[in-house]
């Protein structure tokens, strides 16, 4: 997010904060009941977490970053509710 701002906006957002979006599915066995959530919340970008830039943590960064490993804030919608979660 924070390299998408402009130069004004960008001491505003933290480095570290990314924001994401998700989709899932509940009650996915039952065909008549199963509906989609959707999901826009904060995940953290290790890249500007974790030190070090030697080939080994670059790739160990990358990979982790693909991962929830902390439970942060998200908005869930679906047909039912909009709701404030938190999950992984």
């Amino acid at each position: 997010v924070n390299n998408m701002l402009p130069k004004k906006a960008k001491s505003y957002w933290p480095e570290i904060f990314n924001i994401v979006v998700g989709y899932g599915v509940d009650n996915y066995t039952d065909f008549d009941k199963r509906y989609a959530n959707y999901y826009i919340g904060l995940d953290l970008n290790w890249l500007k977490i974790i030190p070090g830039n030697s080939k080994f943590m670059m790739w160990f960064k990358n990979v982790i970053n693909h991962f929830r490993f902390l439970p942060l804030p998200a908005i869930r919608f679906n047909k039912h509710e909009t709701k404030y979660v938190v999950n992984f």
